[in-house]
């Protein structure tokens, strides 16, 4: 019999970080649902406690988003074709899209700007401001010696 021991990759383990507060669960055989999380239709993942919306879209919306989804989506058709005056069919179809790839943008917390993640905080700075990373590693090298430095003056 084998023993193994540290990583195994064919390990069905899962991990998932909260986009908002940077949570990690992990699990094995575990989905977001399991962990009480999300994510939007743009990728964000979160805690469901971060959801501060509970939009009711319009027809027209969600006919507009469901051709979104499916052409952006190889999995999905190629083309939608529903029935636009059909309500029922378009809530179903929606309803069974969003399932698949989580809530809707109009209800993430991010998408929203409720949260605003460092990442995109950063990108913020650096292009309202006309400035290159690589200048400002550069500068942060030339006025701190250390890290333990540079954490002294976020702190000031």
């Amino acid at each position: 019999m084998k023993i193994r021991k540290g990583f195994v990759s064919n390990s069905s383990s899962s991990s998932f970080v909260c986009d908002v507060c940077g949570n990690i669960e992990v699990g094995y055989d575990m989905s977001l649902q399991d962990f009480e999380m999300s994510r939007c239709d743009n990728g964000h993942e979160f805690c469901d406690s971060h959801i501060t919306r509970d939009v009711q879209l319009t027809i027209e919306q969600k006919v507009e988003k469901l051709k979104r989804l499916y052409s952006y989506s190889e999995g999905y058709l190629k083309k939608i074709e529903v029935n636009e005056n059909d309500e029922d069919e378009i809530d179903n179809m929606y309803q069974n899209v969003i399932s698949d790839v989580g809530i809707s943008s109009e209800s993430c917390p991010i998408c929203q700007l409720d949260s605003i993640r460092d990442i995109d905080l950063n990108r913020y700075l650096l292009t309202k401001y006309s400035l290159k990373r690589e200048e400002v590693e550069g500068e942060i090298r030339e006025s701190f010696d250390d890290y333990n430095k540079l954490r002294e003056f976020f702190k000031s």
